[in-house]
């Protein structure tokens, strides 16, 4: 079947429910690339990291490693909002990864190297304003091509938003990341990001306000930092959603055999995202909303902090779901809970647990979604060593149930301190190691990182 044989699918309710089927049937092995932070050295070395050729299968890759440790929730506020031009602060990381990944679709094992960087930065304005952005280059899947010369990654704009401070309150707006769910930045290892990213919402068009209730009710120190926010948002569709080098929006379409009438699916890539493509909260107007409390750094007796994290949102539903007939606004929920205990021998433990649920997944009527996310972290000195493992269950009324599972473990190197050498001080290596379990399928992937991570 070639390309110029493919007819692609109106809005017809069999085909949106052939297309829904085969997304919620995609193994978590080979789901949506993940990004991460990674290297940032001079900038000759993050020029030859993203033109770094990744030789690749056309198999699916699932795109979490460039590290989750090195992955950085959205640039904070300062205690004092700006007064004047200030020069660009923020923290620029890079990664450079090598994966050996267990055969699929058929396919035998195959080593895959990848580059990821992510560059985040703030610039204050007079008045209290402020400009905040966060630019991603990563690997895309190679589009069904079994092997190219050309460096297979896209540049985008993951966030650019003006913010307004004054005392405790922050309004802000233009391309946001709403806060839901914490695991997917707090999570360890190369692997993290993609154990708890599912949820995780992105590249949003909207604003929002966020308070500091610390400042706000004049809280003690010991009882921490507490930041609660609310933000409306629609998916970005706009120029912003695009990549250079590559298109980075997939599509599942039904290709038909002009030879055969034989149908299949298939999948097409867009240079940005549109209305057409679906999801959750892409559709004009309000179609999304958020209300979050993040709070931090809450003292626990003896060398001991708590945090926690709580959210809620509304998503309307998008062209597929409506097409299909089974479109209705999707409800989901998170809550976490991560600390920081002191232990003998210069111990550090750090526990992170979370759950996370969605009604009506994806904006379809009769879908359902629930996760959980543990993690636990040994840290002394410059060692860390982590256990993660992550449980999804799915049900829909079209494709019927679905369970993962997926464990992996962690060691990191923080090669500056364990080498004594300045010029290392940015430099960790990451060993990991990843076992996913879903039906009667089981898979085990290796990776080795060196992350680079420099703020400015």
């Amino acid at each position: 079947m070639t390309a110029a044989g493919m007819k692609t699918a109106g809005g017809n309710a069999a085909q949106a429910d052939a297309r829904r089927i085969n997304a919620f049937r995609a193994s978590a092995l080979g789901r949506r690339p993940r990004r991460a932070p990674v290297p940032g050295w001079a900038a000759a070395l993050l020029a030859a990291l993203l033109l770094l050729p990744a030789a690749a299968s056309a198999q699916s890759r699932s795109r979490g490693r460039a590290a989750a440790q090195l992955r950085q929730a959205p640039p904070e506020d300062p205690d004092e909002a700006s007064t004047d031009l200030t020069a660009p602060t923020g923290t620029l990381g890079s990664a450079l990864t090598l994966e050996r990944r267990s055969g699929r679709n058929g396919r035998g094992a195959a080593n895959e190297p990848s580059t990821t960087t992510i560059l985040g930065a703030r610039v204050g304005l007079p008045e209290g304003f402020a400009v905040h952005t966060t630019l991603h280059a990563e690997p895309l899947d190679p589009l069904g091509l079994e092997r190219t010369r050309l460096p297979e990654h896209a540049v985008w704009v993951e966030t650019l938003n003006l913010r307004w401070q004054r005392g405790p309150l922050v309004v802000f707006g233009g391309k946001i990341h709403p806060r839901f769910g914490a695991a997917w930045f707090r999570v360890p290892g190369l692997y993290g990001a993609d154990l708890a990213g599912d949820y995780e919402l992105r590249e949003k068009l909207g604003g929002g306000v966020e308070l500091d209730l610390e400042d706000v009710f004049g809280l003690p120190d010991a009882l921490g930092g507490h930041e609660f926010r609310v933000e409306g948002f629609q998916a970005d569709t706009t120029d912003l959603s695009g990549g250079l080098f590559r298109p980075r929006w997939a599509e599942t379409v039904t290709a038909t055999d002009p030879a055969t009438g034989a149908t299949s699916l298939a999948t097409l890539r867009h240079r940005r995202n549109s209305r057409a493509l679906g999801g959750a909260d892409n559709r004009p107007g309000l179609a999304g909303l958020t209300a979050s409390l993040v709070g931090t750094g809450i003292d626990l007796p003896g060398d001991a902090g708590l945090g926690y994290s709580a959210a809620l949102s509304l998503r309307q539903p998008g062209e597929d779901a409506t097409g299909a007939g089974r479109g209705r606004r999707e409800r989901g929920a998170t809550a976490a809970l991560f600390g920081e205990f002191g232990l003998p021998l210069g111990l550090r433990l750090l526990p992170l647990v979370e759950v996370a649920a969605q009604e009506a997944a994806g904006g379809f009527a009769g879908s359902r979604a629930a996760w959980l996310t543990g993690a636990v972290t040994l840290r002394r000195g410059p060692v860390a060593a982590s256990l993660v493992e992550m449980r999804r269950r799915v049900s829909d009324q079209a494709a019927g149930r679905a369970f993962w599972r997926e464990r992996a473990v962690n060691l990191t190197l923080d090669l500056g301190a364990l080498s004594g050498l300045a010029a290392l001080a940015p430099v960790s290596l990451s060993l990991d190691a990843r076992r996913a379990a879903q039906g009667g399928q089981r898979l085990t992937d290796l990776a080795a990182g060196l992350v680079v991570s420099l703020s400015f």
